[in-house]
Parts: structure tokens; sequence; C-alpha cells
């Protein structure tokens, strides 16, 4: 994750929160912000897009635990109903954004 600053090519950041926070403070721009994070602010208008015809790369999103915990019955149960969870919230925020710029801006990003 990378926030450009006036006179500044770039800085870059391993923590989304604080690109996040820093694009919303008005720092620079975000690259690859997760829409589940900031769909709010792109639906109040906080946020916008900026980056026409540019998309990010397809990345599946996993849960993943050790192999030793995986072998404990309750938390396979818990990382199957996390996964199913993270599942559902990542399409319904995938649905808001298709209402606020339509299906071929979303299959842009996911090309």
């Amino acid at each position: 994750l990378a926030v450009a600053f006036e006179g500044i090519e770039s800085i870059r950041f391993s923590n989304v929160l604080m690109t996040y926070r820093g694009v919303l403070n008005g720092a620079g721009v975000g690259l690859c912000l997760p829409l589940a994070l900031c769909i709010d602010d792109l639906e109040n208008g906080s946020l916008v897009p900026v980056l026409n015809g540019w998309h990010r790369p397809c990345v599946q999103s996993v849960v993943a635990c050790k192999e030793d915990d995986w072998k404990i019955r309750h938390l396979r149960m818990f990382s199957n109903w996390w996964a199913k969870r993270l599942s559902a919230h990542e399409k319904r925020c995938e649905q808001r954004l298709v209402k606020l710029f339509g299906r071929a801006f979303l299959e842009n990003l996911t090309r």
C-alpha cells in the first residue's frame, strides 16, 4: 500500500488502516484499499475512485490457521463459519459498489 504526498514520490505502509486513515485525512492517494474497508466512504462521498481504468489484481481472500489448530474441531468450525461470513460480506460490498458505479466498474476492478 502506498500513499503519495506532495513533494514526496510515495510512502509505503504495511498497514492498510494507516493508509486508509492517511487518505481520509487528505494525505494522498491510497492504492488497493480493500472494498470492505472503504465502501461506506465511497457511498457517503468522502472517498472517490480516481484511477479510471486501473484495476486491482484478483486476490482470493482466505481464512488460514496452523495445521495443528485445524485438527481441533471447534477451531475448524469457527474457521469455516468465518470464511462463509467473510464471503457474504465481500459479496454485499460488491453489490453496494455496483449500485454506486455500475457493474462495468466492478468488472474492471476484478478482471
